[in-house]
């Protein structure tokens, strides 16, 4: 048993729904029944009762998800109270991200840039959760669902992307449209995140063919990516494809931001620091 399985129960169980749970937690639907499955040998017990209508908890799953929700929760903040043993909270930054490649936006130079000026700052990067958010400072990501982090500044405008192989019957054109997509299979982020970041292309996604299990990438599939980058990495099943068998084109009417999202009152000055820091970067290199 091990942390990650008993998020991803805490997750279902707040859910209602292993597909839910899935999306949310960014995995497949057959990993996440696995890794249930491997979770209730160990325990014991039965703790989930599946229906085609969603999933309940068992008296045994009830009496076990308040207990392991409390356990994580005071495991997050055991996390953020260590590292405050050997760091100066006043000069360490928390950043949290999520989906996404993050020294994409913490480019190198800015980093050198930034710890040559200021060597007394430290700051650590927080791979985002339920409940970690609650211990960093400011989030750079696309999209956010905590509404604590309420001031926003936006760094990128990035366009979706669609990733295909080099022998796709799209893979020579400059510019893809809706209309283009209609006739190929799709692999899409999970809906939730789809929903978030472009509805309007959620909605007309939703009426295409939709394959939402890991499967190989062949000539008739599209990936639909929602996270910028220089370096192409996709794993289907067993199968890593790089950028020397696949092509990376644009999808006409539609962009993501990303920035800087922080809490209204900003109580650290080092956090400003950083913030203005990145900001001023971001401005002079565009």
């Amino acid at each position: 048993m091990d942390f990650q399985q008993l998020k991803s129960f805490i997750q279902v169980a707040e859910s209602r729904s292993i597909t839910k749970a899935a999306d949310l937690l960014f995995m497949s639907v057959s990993a996440l029944k696995q890794q249930m499955d491997t979770l209730e040998a160990e325990v014991g017990v039965p703790l989930l009762i599946r229906s085609p209508k969603g999933v309940t908890l068992t008296p045994s799953g009830k009496y076990f998800y308040g207990k392991v929700s409390r356990l994580t929760n005071g495991l997050n903040d055991i996390i953020f109270e260590t590292r405050n043993i050997n760091t100066d909270t006043s000069k360490a930054v928390y950043i949290g991200f999520r989906h996404m490649k993050i020294m994409d936006y913490l480019y190198p130079e800015f980093i050198m840039s930034f710890f040559k000026s200021h060597p007394d700052i430290t700051v650590t990067l927080v791979d985002m959760n339920e409940t970690s958010y609650k211990n960093v400072d400011l989030l750079i990501c696309d999209y956010i669902g905590f509404p604590e982090f309420s001031e926003y500044y936006p760094l990128r405008t990035m366009p979706v992307q669609c990733i295909m192989s080099g022998s796709h019957p799209l893979a020579s054109k400059t510019a893809i449209s809706i209309q283009d997509l209609r006739k190929y299979h799709l692999i899409v982020p999970p809906m939730p995140i789809l929903k978030s970041l472009t509805p309007e292309l959620a909605k007309a996604t939703t009426e295409m063919k939709l394959i939402y299990e890991e499967t190989l990438l062949n000539k008739d599939i599209i990936y639909i990516n929602l996270i910028p980058s220089d370096n192409i990495l996709l794993t289907f099943g067993d199968e890593k494809y790089l950028n020397s068998v696949l092509v990376q084109i644009p999808l006409e009417g539609y962009s993501i931001d990303y920035g800087i999202h922080t809490r209204r009152e900003i109580t650290k000055p080092v956090v400003r620091t950083f913030l203005d820091a990145m900001v001023s970067f971001y401005e002079s290199h565009k």
